[in-house]
C-alpha cells in the first residue's frame, strides 16, 4: 500500500509540475534591466548627477585653497574679506546650478523608471502570450518549475 501511494504521489507530482511549467512563466526582473539597453540610460543620468557633485565638491576645495593662498600672501582683511565674498558668490551661483541640474536628472531619471516599468510590463505581456503562459511570477520567489522568459523579454525589449 505504501509502494502504491508514494508512485501514485510521485506521477502527480510530476504531472503537477509539467501542469506548472505549462502555464506558470518566469522572469527575473533584475536581470532584464541589467541588460536592457534602458540600463545605459539609467547608468548615464547616475554619472550625470555624480559629475555635478563632484564639479560642486572641486570648486569649493578649489576656492578654498585660493582663499588659504591669499591669507599667506598676507592680504588685507578688506581684500581677504573682498575675495571670500566673491568666492561664497561663485560657490552660491554653482550651487544653484548644480540643484537646478540636478532636479532636472532626477526628473528624468524618474521619466526612465516609469516608461522602463511600462516598457518591461508590456514586453512580459507580449512573451507570456506568444508562449501561451497564464501566469508570471518573479523568479526570485520561485524554487523550481516553470518557464523563464527573462532572456526573450530582454530581446524583445531591446528591440524598441
Amino acid at each position: 500500500m505504501k509502494k502504491i501511494l508514494l508512485a501514485s504521489f510521485i506521477v502527480l507530482s510530476t504531472s503537477l509540475n509539467s501542469f506548472a511549467k505549462d502555464i506558470v512563466g518566469i522572469v527575473d526582473t533584475r536581470k532584464v534591466f541589467e541588460n536592457s539597453s534602458l540600463a545605459l540610460e539609467y547608468s548615464k543620468v547616475q554619472k550625470e548627477i555624480q559629475d555635478l557633485q563632484e564639479a560642486y565638491k572641486k570648486k569649493t576645495l578649489d576656492n578654498t585653497k585660493k582663499l588659504e593662498e591669499a591669507k599667506n600672501k598676507k592680504l588685507s582683511e578688506q581684500e581677504l574679506s573682498k575675495l571670500q565674498e566673491q568666492f561664497s558668490k561663485e560657490l552660491e551661483n554653482e550651487r544653484k546650478n548644480a540643484d537646478e541640474l540636478y532636479e532636472k536628472k532626477r526628473i528624468d531619471f524618474e521619466k526612465l523608471t516609469e516608461q522602463f516599468k511600462t516598457d518591461m510590463q508590456k514586453a512580459i505581456e507580449d512573451v507570456a502570450k506568444e508562449k501561451q503562459l497564464q501566469v508570471i511570477v518573479e523568479k526570485q520567489a520561485v524554487l523550481f518549475g516553470g518557464t523563464d522568459i527573462t532572456e526573450d523579454v530582454i530581446k524583445k525589449l531591446n528591440k524598441k
